[in-house]
């Protein structure tokens, strides 16, 4: 049967390329006509991936979901790259294994769903825009959800972490 296969090497750093992880620029020794970069801006250009644990109905489809503010009063904690949230993480690896620092929730809910999203982080680049994104179910363990935990009742305030969660990226397809 005809097969694709992807190489050890195309795969190792595939994750880190899709999260945007070292995508870390210093505009320090750009020079700019248009005045759009300014010198020393930390985040231009640079994206942030960042999971939400989100409140209220699970999108069916991607198409509802054309900005990050569309839902922003569904989320209740968010882990985020650009406020190095991610730490310690394996985003070199496949299956990449993510953790997080604790972060307390910023509104209290039922989780029902994540939404892990790659976006701009500085005004002149569009940070409402979604480069990447990814919805999944929230729900008890054992339940079969996507992201399983031991408690989807969020409480404002409480600190919530992130620990060992696995992003697999598919290296061959056989058709």
């Amino acid at each position: 049967m005809p097969t694709i296969e992807l190489s050890a090497g195309f795969m190792q750093n595939l994750p880190t390329r899709i999260n945007r992880f070292g995508e870390i620029s210093n505009t320090n020794n750009v020079t700019s006509t248009s005045g759009l970069l300014m010198q020393g801006q930390q985040s231009y250009g640079t994206p942030s991936s960042t999971i939400a644990l989100m409140k209220g109905s699970v999108p069916s489809d991607l198409s509802s979901l054309t900005s990050y503010t569309v839902r922003s009063s569904d989320v209740l904690v968010s882990f985020s790259t650009h406020s190095l949230h991610f730490s310690p993480s394996q985003p070199t690896v496949n299956p990449s294994v993510y953790s997080t620092i604790y972060v307390n929730a910023t509104q209290s809910g039922t989780a029902t769903w994540f939404w892990w999203t790659v976006r701009p982080t500085y005004s002149l680049d569009g940070p409402n825009n979604i480069v990447h994104q990814i919805v999944g179910t929230v729900g008890l363990t054992g339940s079969g959800s996507d992201l399983e935990l031991g408690d989807v009742n969020i409480v404002s305030g409480s600190p919530y972490r992130i620990i060992n969660l696995r992003l697999s990226f598919q290296s061959s397809w056989v058709f």
